[in-house]
């Protein structure tokens, strides 16, 4: 029995001697179990902080690019915008000396044209029967009854034009030259009434106005008709006719004709 007792607790002792190493083991495990926990959590934390913080970079970085690219494109705008008001300016400035230049010169033709005109036109009024007047001037005279409208349209076609007299001495002349083809009759002049209205607006033929109280009207003279004739007695006078009335005709050479 002593025997007995004496294995059994030899066995014990052992059993208690082979646990003991085994606990310290699993203590040692648990202890760096935790440690490694530990230094796992710190080396998160640090790669989380480095991973926000290359994202702030990342992020901060492409903000001042992005700032850069912004400014880059205002000053791209600003220079295409200064460009197309460069462009739109010498646009206009050639348009606009393209349009002057044209001007002088549809101005310069048109000037030719009219020089040709009035060259033609008074190579045509040299070869009418005209005479010079004491007043410098050459005249025409018609012994035919007509109308004014007709009086004017013979004028023109001869390169003349109906006699206008503005002044006493011119008025004198003429009628004392009239005087000639026929005594005591009147003579078609191209002053016309104007005005649609009852007011008369008398005008020579170059739109010279013939005022209502000048002195060349006949001292009667109603002034009532709208076409005006002079009269080669009373030292020509003028007096207002019917424009479909007829008398004889003078016509006058432009002053450009001379």
């Amino acid at each position: 029995m002593l025997r007995f007792l004496l294995v059994f607790f030899s066995a014990l002792f052992a059993i208690a001697l082979a646990n003991v190493p085994q606990t310290r083991n699993v203590e040692k495990a648990e202890g760096f179990s935790n440690e490694l926990v530990q230094r796992n959590e710190k080396l998160l934390d640090r790669l989380t902080k480095l991973v926000y913080d290359q994202i702030v970079e990342i992020r901060n970085l492409v903000m001042e690019q992005n700032e850069e690219q912004k400014k880059n494109f205002n000053a791209t705008n600003r220079k295409m915008e200064e460009l197309a008001n460069l462009v739109d300016k010498r646009h206009n400035q050639t348009l606009e000396t393209f349009n002057r230049k044209l001007s002088d010169l549809a101005k310069q033709h048109q000037k030719e044209f009219e020089d040709i005109k009035t060259s033609i036109r008074c190579t045509a009024a040299r070869r009418a029967d005209l005479t010079m007047l004491a007043n410098g001037k050459k005249y025409s005279l018609h012994e035919t009854e007509m109308s004014w409208y007709y009086a004017n349209e013979t004028c023109v076609s001869q390169g003349l034009h109906l006699a206008t007299i503005k002044d006493q001495k011119d008025a004198e002349v003429v009628a004392k030259h009239c005087q000639r083809v026929a005594q005591w009759y009147g003579f078609w002049v191209s002053a016309k009434n104007s005005a649609s209205g009852v007011e008369k607006d008398f005008r020579w033929h170059d739109g010279t106005k013939l005022e209502l109280d000048n002195q060349s009207w006949k001292d009667d003279a109603e002034r009532t008709e709208d076409c005006v004739f002079i009269y080669n007695w009373s030292d020509g006078k003028l007096n207002t006719n019917s424009c479909a009335g007829t008398w004889y005709v003078i016509c006058e050479l432009p002053s450009e004709c001379y």
